[in-house]
């Protein structure tokens, strides 16, 4: 009676998954081939206190890269789109070092935070004015960035820098790398972690805001993702104004017309038979703007998306949602701006709404006003699943961007085993895995939030893999003709893939057997 019971209420739970009705085939023996290696790896490493999920990426990074099986076939899935990134942040922060290393008019200052001495940098001609709250702070801060940063005496010609410390140690690069990126830190929280992940920004601000060098990372992020099998990218970016030596900042246009030039060139120099890049900008003031400077932002995001339609394709308010404004308190002045007719057009909404572990807070109940205000995306919604049940009646065509290792570097879930994406996916909810500002995470594309999902969740198989995949074309911003385009490159690519897999069985299983000894 009891087994009978059961039955049926598996079969109930099977009949709700989000991968239970799809139309799309997978090869049995590669999907099965897949479990295997999957299960083993997570047999193998769990007992051990080695599972991925289950601890900190600045730990489980070495593991996946070297004892793991399942991350070889992971990176070469095809990826077709990203939905849920920053532009600032898709590019590596070890790229970023070492691409700056011999930039000329760059200087470097130490500046004091609250909570750490952190670099910052200026591209101009002439040595920049004084620094005002430069210098060493409080004892929170490590001995390495200390002396690192004592080495400096206010505004330091960069090269001239990197060489003189290059014969002393690492430390002077090392203090720079970590101010550039946030990968997990010992004893932070969502409070500590987010101020240090805002200081990153902040040291960051000066490099990528050079207009000559910012098109520098469009052009290596065109390449380098390309290159991983992602052809469309959605990134938000601020209303930031690029600057040039002189310190005169160009209008915010200039952003989306380097985007357009520099996607055209990336796009000439491919094959014919390559299915093209595409790039599109969600314009994306921070939430801790006033409602004036929300009219204003949604006046300049309505004419750049008159001028530019086919880079701009939405609207978002960034930043900690524990720390900014809510929803609610935008919500009247966003539908009187919407109610005036003699006001231009706005771009969809995709909004980031429950980014928080907090249960009824109004940042919570963000992801309310985002179905309210109409969203056609969602951005991290974590606290959905606290309210599942009331919500998820309107969100059978909203798309979740999830990012699993940025919940996880930022604090909201320590252990992506228990993460709420499994509930999203028991429920149906459609989600697309994203990887939020992988460059400040220490790794470019999605490959490793991809791994953690596949790692940390027994019921996802390659058909569940091949559905999320398909749900980043699905929900992407873009025609139809673009979606057919994106979807016929990734069915084929795909059939490569499981070709590749089942003729690659012998060396994984045997690979996969050695790293379990």
């Amino acid at each position: 009676m009891a087994e009978a019971k059961k039955a049926c209420l598996l079969l109930e739970a099977q009949r709700l998954r989000f991968d239970a009705g799809a139309e799309l085939a997978t090869d049995a023996a590669a999907d099965a081939l897949f479990v295997r290696l999957r299960n083993a790896e997570h047999d193998h490493l769990k007992p051990r206190h080695k599972l991925p999920p289950m601890i900190p990426f600045g730990e489980g990074r070495a593991i996946i890269d070297n004892e793991s099986t399942v991350f070889d076939i992971i990176k070469r899935i095809p990826k077709a789109a990203l939905l849920h990134s920053h532009v600032g942040a898709l590019a590596s922060r070890r790229w970023m070092v070492g691409a700056i290393k011999d930039e000329p008019h760059l200087w470097i200052a130490p500046l004091s935070t609250p909570t750490a001495v952190i670099p910052i940098f200026k591209f101009a001609s002439e040595k920049p004015e004084k620094l005002e709250n430069s210098g060493l702070p409080s004892e929170s801060t490590s001995s390495g960035a200390t002396d690192a940063a004592a080495f400096l005496t206010g505004w330091d010609d960069w090269i001239k820098a990197v060489d003189a410390f290059r014969d002393f140690d690492d430390s002077f690069e090392s203090w720079i790398l970590e101010s550039l990126s946030c990968v997990d830190r010992s004893g932070d929280n969502e409070w500590t972690v987010w101020a240090h992940f805002s200081n990153c920004f902040r040291s960051d601000s000066g490099i990528s805001g050079y207009a000559p060098f910012f098109e520098r990372i469009i052009r290596h992020v065109l390449e380098s993702y390309y290159s991983m099998g992602i052809y469309h990218i959605e990134a938000r970016a601020t209303n930031f104004r690029l600057h040039n030596l002189s310190g005169v900042k160009h209008p915010v246009s200039e952003t989306y017309r380097i985007i357009r030039t520099y996607l055209a060139d990336f796009n000439t120099s491919l094959q014919p038979e390559q299915i093209p890049m595409s790039f599109k900008l969600i314009y994306s003031p921070l939430r801790n703007i006033s409602n004036e400077e929300l009219k204003f932002c949604m006046d300049e995001c309505a004419a750049l998306y008159r001028e530019f339609p086919d880079v701009l394709v939405g609207f978002d308010l960034v930043g900690h949602e524990e720390n900014g404004r809510s929803l609610a308190e935008f919500m009247p002045t966003i539908e009187e701006w919407k109610s005036q007719e003699t006001n231009p057009i706005l771009p969809p909404f995709f909004f980031h709404a429950g980014e928080t572990s907090s249960v009824g807070s109004q940042s919570a109940l963000n992801v309310f006003d985002a179905v309210a205000l109409g969203t056609k995306r969602i951005g991290h919604g974590y606290s959905i699943a606290r309210y599942m049940q009331a919500l998820a009646p309107s969100l059978q065509n909203i798309c979740v961007e999830v990012c699993p290792l940025s919940n996880q570097i930022l604090r909201l879930c320590s252990n992506l085993s228990n993460h709420p994406l499994a509930t999203l996916l028991q429920h149906n909810i459609p989600v697309a895995i994203c990887s939020d500002d992988p460059g400040m995470f220490g790794y470019e594309g999605v490959d490793y939030d991809y791994y953690m999902v596949a790692i940390a969740f027994e019921f996802i198989t390659l058909k569940s893999l091949r559905v999320l995949v398909s749900n980043s074309i699905k929900y992407a911003e873009v025609d139809e003709t673009r979606r057919e385009a994106l979807d016929h490159a990734f069915q084929k690519e795909w059939k490569i893939f499981e070709k590749w897999l089942l003729n690659s069985s012998d060396k994984l299983v045997k690979k996969s057997y050695d790293l379990s000894k």
